[in-house]
């Protein structure tokens, strides 16, 4: 079984939470009715600074500071900035399968 991490992902605005799933094939969705732009795509792991999750065509979408896929666990957070409307959340990892 691969490896995948379920995300949630919250910007101020009062807008509902954004849930992620981010599998380690490189690929990311997240269900419709969200607030991101896109809601699939790839994933690219940036060094330790974090993890960028970009549209299919690399466009940027959202960058999760501090997020390891590797080593990631229940409870991780951070600093979350979307790419597109600029605002400034947190990420949580709510779970992990594989």
């Amino acid at each position: 079984m691969s490896r995948m991490l379920a995300i949630q992902g919250d910007i101020p605005g009062g807008q509902e939470p954004e849930v992620l799933y981010v599998r380690e094939n490189g690929s990311w969705y997240s269900p419709p009715g969200g607030w991101m732009a896109v809601q699939s795509g790839k994933w690219q792991q940036i060094s330790l600074a974090g993890t960028a999750m970009q549209g299919i065509a690399g466009t940027p979408n959202v960058f999760m500071a501090g997020l390891l896929f590797a080593s990631a666990k229940p409870g991780d957070s951070g600093e979350l900035r979307d790419q597109v409307s600029r605002a400034v959340g947190r990420w949580k990892v709510t779970a992990v399968t594989g």
